[in-house]
C-alpha cells in the first residue's frame, strides 16, 4: 500500500497541470488589444497577417486606451495593434516594434489673416476643424479649443473663408500649402507593440513588418 501511495504522489507531481496543457495547447495563438478609431481595422488586418505569416493565430479585443495598454504592460495581453511610440515607450514591459508603421507631423493649419501660435489651442472661443481619424492622435493630448469633426481635412473650407483653422496630418506636403500658415504640434510615430515576455519573437516581427511595410502603405493613405 505504501509503495502504491508512493506511485500515485509521483505521478501527481510529475503530471502536467490543466494550466500548463492549455499554454501548450494556446503557445501558437496570441491575445492582442487595439483601440477603434477610424482606419485601425486597416492596421488590425496588416498586423494579422504579419502573424499568420509567422505560423501565429491572434485573437483580437477592443479595449480603450489607456486600458490596453495596462493589460498589455501587465501581460494580460501579448500585444497590441498600433501605439504612439512616444506613449508605449513610457511602459517598462512593452517593447516597441520596428519600423514605425506611420511617420508625419500633427500640425494646426491656419488662415494668413489670423493668430497661428499655440495659445489657439487652448482658446475657447477658437473652433478647429478635424478629421474622426486624427482622434487617434490626440489620446494624450487636451486643448480648450473646440473640435469640430468633419469628413475631410478641411482645407477647402478654410481656402473658401468658412473657417479659419484646421488640423492635418503631413508627410513632406509642407510646400503643397503655400497660401496658409502651419504650426507644427507634434511629430507622429505609431508601431506595434508586444509585451517584454515575446521578446524573442521580436526580430521575426519586425523583419517579417519591415517586408510587407511598402505594400501596406501603398493600401493606406489616412489623408
Amino acid at each position: 500500500m505504501r509503495t502504491l501511495t508512493f506511485v500515485i504522489l509521483i505521478g501527481l507531481l510529475t503530471a502536467p497541470t490543466a494550466k500548463a496543457v492549455e499554454s501548450k495547447l494556446d503557445e501558437r495563438e496570441l491575445l492582442m488589444s487595439y483601440v477603434v478609431y477610424p482606419h485601425v481595422e486597416l492596421y488590425v488586418q496588416f498586423i494579422q497577417d504579419v502573424y499568420q505569416d509567422l505560423g501565429y493565430s491572434v485573437k483580437m479585443i477592443a479595449t480603450p486606451a489607456t486600458r490596453g495598454l495596462l493589460l498589455l504592460s501587465e501581460g494580460e495581453v501579448d500585444a497590441d495593434v498600433v501605439r504612439l511610440k512616444s506613449t508605449a515607450a513610457t511602459f517598462p514591459n512593452i517593447l516597441l516594434v520596428e519600423p514605425e508603421l506611420k511617420i508625419g507631423k500633427l500640425a494646426l493649419l491656419c488662415r494668413k489673416e489670423v493668430t497661428c501660435t499655440e495659445s489657439v489651442l487652448n482658446d475657447p472661443s477658437v473652433v478647429i476643424l478635424s478629421r474622426k481619424a486624427f482622434d487617434f492622435y490626440f489620446q494624450d493630448y487636451h486643448y480648450s479649443a473646440q473640435i469640430e469633426r468633419t469628413v475631410n481635412d478641411g482645407i477647402e473650407m478654410l481656402r473658401a473663408k468658412r473657417a479659419n483653422y484646421a488640423f492635418v496630418v503631413l508627410d513632406g506636403q509642407l510646400e503643397l500649402l503655400p497660401d496658409f500658415n502651419v504650426l507644427n504640434i507634434q511629430d507622429i510615430s505609431v508601431v506595434h507593440v508586444i509585451h517584454k515576455k515575446h521578446a524573442k519573437l521580436l526580430p521575426l516581427i519586425q523583419q517579417k513588418i519591415a517586408e510587407k511595410l511598402e505594400d501596406f502603405h501603398h493600401r493606406f493613405d489616412p489623408h
